[in-house]
C-alpha cells in the first residue's frame, strides 16, 4: 500500500539517513546550557529540562553515523519533554532511537489522537540505545534494546499515526543522548523501505530485484531500466523482433545475407534477393532472377547462368580458344592453333588468308585447276602447245598432234594440217609437203603408171566426174587445192555435185601406193 508522509518538523528539517526517510534527529551538540525551549522552538519544555553540552561519561552510538561529538539533555526529577512529530503514514511503519544514559529511571510515550504505548524504566543505571519500530500495519510495536528484539505490544487497529512523543522522568532522572525518528516502512518485508520501494505491496517489486522485461512493472523501482525497449532502440517489443540488439528493429535498413531480420519485416527478404528460389549459398547472382543453377546456360553471354563453372559457356571445344578467336566453338580440330588442311573445304586454322583452296591463287579452285600450285595453269590460261603441261586444264584441248592425224608435232611437218602428215601421199601440184618427206609435190610413179592413159571428163566437171583407163584402177582419191582429202573412191564414176567450185586433183592407184594425179575443175 502506498501512502504520503506529511511531516510538520518541529525541530529539524526532514532528512533521509540511509534508505530511510528521518522524520527528527536531533543530537544536542549545537545546543548552549539553559532550557531547551530557547534553544530550539521545536521543543516543548514541560518543566526544566536543560541543555548540557558537558557529557561526562558514557559511550553511546550515535542516531546518525555523522555524530561523533554529541552532547546531552539532562532531565531532573519532575523534568518532562514533549517532541511533536506530524505523521499522516496509514499502515506504515515508523523506527524511533534513542541513546539514554540513565541514573535512576525514565518514561516514554507515543501519542497519536491519543497515547497508544508507553514505556518506562526503573533503576537503570547504564547507557541504552533504545529503539520502537510502530508498525501501523501489524498494529504492533517492537522494542529493541541494543539492538535485541526485546517484546513487542498491539496497537488498537484505530491508531495509524505518530504524532508526537513524550519522555518523563517520572522514574528517575536520566540523560537524553540523541533521539531520530524515521520512516521505515516495509509493508512487504522485502527489506526496502517504503521510500525508496516504487510498490511495497508487492515483496517482487523492490531495488533489489531484477528487472523482468515486458510485464509492465519496474521490478527494481529504477525507472532507467528497461522494462520494454531494452536495446533502447525506440522500438517496444511488441514491434521489435529482437529487442536485445539496437541494430533490429522497424527503422533500419535489412542487411542482406546475415540470417538476421533486420527491419523485422519477414517479407523483407534476407537471402534470395531475386526471388528465383535460390539463396546465395547455391546463387551465384541473386540480383537476376535470369541466373541461377536451375537454368540452362546460355553460351557466348559472358554469364554463369547455371551457376556452374563446370558448364562451358565459351570454348565449347575445350580446345584453349574462345568463340571470339575460334571459327568453330563446336569442333576442336578447327581453332587458330592447328594447321591449315588444304581442299578440305574447312577454315581449319580459323584464318581467312590461309588458303584451303586455289592455293596458286589464279581464281580457280581445286575442282576446276588441274594443277593448283601453278598459277599459269588452270581453265582459263591458253593452252601452250608442245610444253607437255595441259595448260588449260582441258585434256582435250591438245598440246601435240594439233591438227589430230595422229602425228605429233616431232615428226609432223604441218601440227596444223591434218591432211599433212607422214601418213599421207603427196599430193601433186598443190606446192606442200603433204607426206612430210621434205619433198613438196613429188610423186613416184612405176613405168606402168607414168605410161598410164587416163582420161577424165568433164573438165570442168559439174555433177559428176568419169575416170577412164583401158588399165584399169584400183582406187580414186580426191583432194581439194589445200590438200584435204574429199574422198575416197573405188569406181570410175565420182559425184561432186555437192563440191564447191573450184580446183581439185585426182590420186589414180594401180595396185600399189604409187600413183599419178591428174587435175580438174568444178565450176556451178
Amino acid at each position: 500500500m502506498k501512502f504520503k508522509l506529511i511531516l510538520i518538523m518541529l525541530l529539524t528539517g526532514c532528512t533521509s539517513l540511509g534508505s530511510q526517510t528521518l522524520l527528527l534527529n536531533d543530537d544536542f551538540e549545537s545546543y548552549s546550557q539553559g532550557q531547551l525551549s530557547s534553544q530550539n522552538s521545536g521543543w516543548t519544555d514541560l518543566s526544566n529540562a536543560t541543555a548540557n553540552i558537558a557529557w561526562n561519561g558514557g559511550l553511546f552510538s550515535s542516531c546518525s553515523n555523522n555524530d561523533v561529538n554529541q552532547a546531552y539533555l539532562s532531565f531532573i526529577s519532575g523534568d518532562n519533554i514533549a517532541i511533536e512529530v506530524g505523521l499522516n503514514a496509514v499502515n506504515g511503519q515508523v523506527e524511533v532511537e534513542m541513546n539514554v544514559s540513565m541514573v535512576s529511571g525514565f518514561e516514554i510515550k507515543f501519542f497519536s489522537t491519543d497515547i497508544f504505548y508507553e514505556d518506562h524504566f526503573i533503576d537503570v543505571q547504564e547507557d541504552l540505545n533504545l529503539k520502537y519500530i510502530i508498525d501501523f500495519e501489524t498494529n504492533f510495536v517492537y522494542r529493541y534494546i541494543n539492538g535485541n528484539l526485546e517484546n513487542s505490544s498491539p496497537i488498537q487497529a484505530n491508531f495509524n499515526s505518530l504524532e508526537n512523543i513524550a519522555f518523563s522522568n517520572s522514574f528517575g532522572n536520566f540523560k537524553l543522548g540523541c533521539i531520530s525518528v524515521s520512516d521505515v516502512t516495509d509493508l512487504d518485508n522485502d527489506g526496502y523501505y517504503a521510500n525508496e520501494d516504487c510498490d511495497d505491496t508487492n515483496p517482487q517489486t523492490n531495488p533489489g530485484a531484477a528487472e523482468i522485461p515486458y510485464d509492465g512493472l519496474d521490478n527494481d523501482c529504477n525507472p532507467n531500466t528497461p522494462d520494454d525497449d531494452l536495446d533502447g532502440d525506440g522500438y517496444v517489443m511488441a514491434i521489435d523482433c529482437n529487442d536485445n540488439n539496437a541494430s533490429i528493429n522497424p527503422g533500419v535498413a535489412e542487411i542482406a545475407y546475415n540470417g538476421l531480420d533486420d527491419d523485422c519485416n519477414a517479407a523483407t527478404p534476407d537471402d534470395d534477393l531475386d526471388g528465383d528460389g535460390y539463396v546465395i549459398a547455391n546463387d551465384c547472382n541473386d540480383n537476376n532472377a535470369g541466373i541461377n543453377p536451375g537454368i540452362t546456360e546460355i553460351v557466348y553471354n559472358g554469364i554463369d547462368d547455371d551457376c556452374n563453372p563446370t558448364t562451358l559457356d565459351d570454348d565449347l571445344d575445350r580446345d584453349g580458344f574462345s568463340k571470339a578467336n575460334d571459327c568453330n566453338d563446336n569442333n576442336p580440330a578447327v581453332n587458330p592453333g592447328v594447321l591449315e588442311i588444304v581442299y578440305n573445304g574447312i577454315d581449319d586454322d580459323c584464318n581467312p588468308s590461309t588458303l584451303d583452296d586455289d592455293l596458286d591463287k589464279d581464281g580457280f579452285n581445286k575442282e576446276n585447276d588441274c594443277d593448283d600450285n601453278n598459277d599459269a595453269i588452270n581453265p582459263g590460261s591458253a593452252e601452250i602447245a608442245y610444253n607437255g603441261i595441259d595448260d588449260d586444264c582441258n585434256p582435250n584441248t591438245p598440246d601435240d598432234d594439233l591438227d589430230g592425224d595422229g602425228f605429233i608435232e616431232a615428226n609432223d611437218c604441218d601440227d596444223f594440217n591434218s591432211n599433212v602428215n607422214p601418213g599421207v601421199s603427196e599430193i601433186p601440184g598443190n606446192g606442200i609437203d603433204d607426206n612430210c618427206n621434205g619433198l613438196v609435190d613429188e610423186i613416184t610413179a612405176t613405168t606402168e603408171l607414168s605410161n598410164l592413159t587416163v582420161i577424165i571428163s568433164p573438165n570442168p566437171a559439174k555433177d559428176f566426174l568419169y575416170v577412164q583407163s583401158k588399165h584399169g584402177i584400183d582406187r580414186i582419191e580426191m583432194y581439194n587445192s589445200n590438200g584435204i582429202k574429199m574422198g575416197t573412191y573405188h569406181k570410175q564414176m565420182i559425184d561432186v555435185s555437192h563440191s564447191p567450185s573450184g580446183v581439185y586433183f585426182l590420186l589414180i592407184y594401180k595396185g600399189s601406193r604409187e600413183a599419178i594425179v591428174r587435175k580438174f575443175v568444178i565450176e556451178r
